[in-house]
């Protein structure tokens, strides 16, 4: 509801969110406004690349937890980032480790062949280019980096569980986790709110601290 599909990818259907679409309308626009149409063009162009990257990153978690047994109903794009809708997650340690960091390594796998199809643009003499492709590979470690935090229900987050169950089981180890989850998300509220003034830092914060809290319960009611 408030989506619509816009690709299929390996019978994975790729979505868009309604809020994204305005949010990007409103880029636009504005970009329109004080910077002409050829930034509009440039805009479009970096505004693609990221969302390619995030979807990809998605898709390295999908694939992989579909191999694992656990059916992936859609990856939905929303304005602060993508999201593997699954049915479950695998209740195996090691399983979840295996769905969590493969989005991560697609980040930096995409973030290596970027800063090495970059500087092969640079020396032949592809200077605009090259700077697009490096900044896509610099979105793509910065995606890697943020993503390993240990944030829950994040990927860190749950690298960080599926670490902690065999040690002190599922559910203390998602009460561990989902508190450390929410702890990281106030700190990024507040730097959100004080330092970078942003408001999606600010929503991703609200997002993981929220998100934290339905996982534990959810583990606790199972």
């Amino acid at each position: 509801m408030g989506s619509f599909q816009i690709a299929r990818v390996f019978g994975i259907p790729i979505r868009l969110h309604i809020t994204l679409i305005i949010v990007l309308a409103f880029i636009a626009v504005e970009s329109l406004i004080k910077l002409g149409p050829a930034a509009i063009v440039v805009g479009t162009i970096m505004i693609v690349s990221l969302f390619a990257s995030i979807v990809l990153h998605e898709l390295g978690h999908s694939l992989v937890a579909i191999r694992k047994g656990c059916r992936v109903r859609d990856i939905l794009l929303l304005p602060i980032g993508g999201m593997a809708q699954l049915d479950s997650m695998p209740t195996n340690p090691k399983d979840e480790f295996q769905v969590a960091i493969a989005g991560p390594v697609v980040s930096f796998l995409l973030a290596v062949l970027a800063w090495g199809a970059g500087d092969l643009l640079k020396a032949a003499g592809f200077a605009t280019a090259s700077e697009l492709v490096i900044w896509f590979g610099k979105f793509n470690l910065m995606l890697l980096l943020f993503n390993l935090l240990p944030s829950f229900p994040m990927d860190g987050g749950r690298i960080f569980r599926a670490w902690l169950t065999p040690r002190v089981g599922r559910l203390i180890a998602t009460g561990i986790a989902a508190k450390v989850g929410r702890f990281m998300a106030i700190l990024f509220g507040i730097a959100a709110v004080f330092y970078y003034h942003n408001i999606f830092l600010l929503i991703i914060a609200i997002f993981i601290y929220q998100a934290a809290g339905s996982e534990y319960r959810m583990v606790r009611i199972q």
